[in-house]
């Protein structure tokens, strides 16, 4: 049986101050972008448009991934066409909801100690239920650029407030600064090689 180890110390960041689910009820959602970060358009009249957008509690860069369940994407995605026939959905219950999820560990450069290993890792989800849908639908995420690397693959997901959804713009243009001036260093280190090999093959001739 492989070892089973002490769950990640939990490093959530907003979940305390983040929208409570609970608040959506009653809204009608007429538009759904699943994408970086994932938001719902929600209506609590024809005039008053609201954006809600989704956080991840490890910051959640453009490595974070949300997942859906297939239920409750199928009824966004529904709710969010554009269909003239087709009215606002309603959402009838919502919640933030904390899930354990075991997993064995693959290869890791870094930890190669715990390849094989049982990880146990705790985050929060919302859960999300519409007009129409039998159960509710949870989303949560998965951070894939650190996940082996930090052994912290699951990532807790919360409804960001204005204040936290700027930090999370700030915090992925710092990424995208940092990842620029990386690639940049490469390219100049690069071409720094190539011409001291240069030179290499002119002094042997």
């Amino acid at each position: 049986m492989p070892t089973r180890l002490k769950p990640r110390p939990k490093h959530i960041r907003h979940i305390t101050n983040s929208v409570d689910p609970a608040s959506l009820i009653g809204k009608h959602v007429i538009g759904f972008l699943d994408d970086y970060p994932l938001s719902l358009t929600l209506s609590e009249s024809p005039d008053k448009p609201l954006e809600i957008h989704f956080g991840g509690e490890c910051g959640g860069g453009k490595d974070f991934e949300y997942f859906i369940d297939d239920h409750l994407r199928s009824a966004l995605e529904k709710a969010a066409s554009n269909d003239p026939h087709h009215c606002p959905v309603k959402i009838i219950d919502a919640y933030s909801g904390e899930v354990t999820k075991r997993y064995e560990i693959p290869s890791n450069d870094r930890l190669p100690q715990y390849r094989g290993k049982i990880w146990y890792d705790t985050f929060t989800c919302v859960g999300i239920r519409l007009e129409g849908m039998k159960e509710i639908g949870y989303i949560w995420g998965e951070d894939t650029g650190k996940s082996w690397d930090e052994l912290c693959f699951y990532c807790g997901t919360f409804i960001a407030t204005d204040e936290q959804l700027a930090e999370m713009e700030l915090d992925h243009q710092k990424k995208e600064k940092e990842k620029q001036f990386n690639n940049e260093a490469k390219a100049l280190l690069k071409s720094w090689k190539e011409i001291r090999l240069c030179k290499k093959k002119e002094n042997d001739i």
